[in-house]
């Protein structure tokens, strides 16, 4: 208990500072990166896939028959919610994006890792999308708490592929981006029924994982979090990246390279999409903002792909709350 309020307290603190400090202007803005968002509205064809962001690292996968869930957060609480309060998931929140974002075949959600902006909803989304919650322990001890039976959830099997309609999906073990004041339970698991109202510092991470897709000949691969476990991606190869940056900008120069070469240099992908850009503290929409500096300088994460991209003459696109790309598309 004693522990709990001291990080509670320290919370509490910490967020008077950022929201002190939210009004803080960006040296630049989502403006200055106009030239590689991109949206495709029409709906997959045969051997394409449309793939929604939806915030975070919350993927909507979708060949036209079938559809994956990558995490599955939409709650997005305020700042000041979020420290200061035990919390529900948002039904009406993640009812309004289940409908708006046409989420109605998804067969199957792949949580990353436990935390409270991948984890925090995917027993209520499981619930009403009638899906499979495939995760860790830790991330199934929410979706126990949640009510949700075991016939309704699959333990991660990592290196082994399974098929769910076209798609065939292998989890990779990964590694979490670098602890940091705010983020400081790498490793720590969720061992039992974790159910809601809780408070978000009961969301820890209970190892972190990425994500290959194959599909009709193709493949994508996710990177919820921005690090590596030395070789671990070495024998998989991908046409599309999907690459969290969160955080990387306060990262030195050595690290980020070092992160780039295990991932991007080792996949050996034509197009890369950052994911976890934004401040998920607002609510989902299609005019996402990055967080404040003194949360993350995300230009300079951006600044650090695109010349990356551009020096290995890899394509890049980004994409804005609710947008979509279309990946594979024939060419006439």
């Amino acid at each position: 208990m004693k522990k709990a309020s001291l990080l509670l307290l320290v919370a509490l603190t910490g967020s008077v500072f950022l929201i002190g400090c939210a009004m803080l202007k960006h040296s630049r803005g989502l403006q200055d990166y106009k030239p590689w968002f991109t949206h495709d509205s029409e709906n997959p064809a045969q051997g394409s896939i449309k793939v929604t962001f939806l915030g975070v690292t919350t993927l909507l996968i979708d060949d036209g028959e079938t559809q994956l869930l990558i995490d599955g957060f939409f709650s997005r609480h305020s700042l000041w919610k979020v420290v200061t309060s035990q919390m529900h998931t948002n039904r009406k929140k993640a009812d309004n994006a289940i409908s708006k974002y046409e989420i109605s075949r998804v067969k199957a959600i792949f949580v990353s890792h436990s935390h409270y902006d991948h984890a925090f909803d995917v027993a209520y989304v499981t619930q009403i999308t009638g899906a499979v919650l495939h995760g860790s322990q830790s991330t199934l001890n929410i979706g126990r708490g949640g009510g949700l039976g075991e016939k309704q959830m699959a333990a991660f099997q990592p290196g082994k592929e399974i098929q769910i309609g076209a798609f065939s999906i292998t989890v990779i073990p990964a590694k979490h981006s670098p602890p940091s004041f705010f983020n400081n339970n790498i490793g720590q698991t969720i061992d039992w029924p974790l159910s809601q109202p809780a408070r978000v510092i009961k969301y820890v991470e209970g190892n972190s994982y990425d994500f290959l897709i194959k599909h009709a000949g193709k493949s994508i691969y996710i990177i919820p979090s921005a690090n590596y476990v030395q070789g671990m991606r070495d024998q998989y190869k991908a046409d599309v990246v999907f690459l969290s940056i969160g955080n990387i900008a306060r990262l030195n120069m050595a690290v980020k390279n070092a992160i780039w070469e295990n991932s991007i240099e080792k996949l050996k992908p034509s197009l890369i999409i950052p994911i976890h850009w934004e401040n998920f503290f607002t609510p989902l929409s299609s005019n996402l903002q990055m967080f404040p500096p003194i949360i993350d300088k995300t230009e300079n994460s951006f600044d650090f792909i695109i010349e990356k991209c551009q020096e290995q003459n890899l394509d890049l696109k980004m994409l804005q709350g609710g947008r979509s790309v279309v990946l594979f598309k024939k060419q006439h």
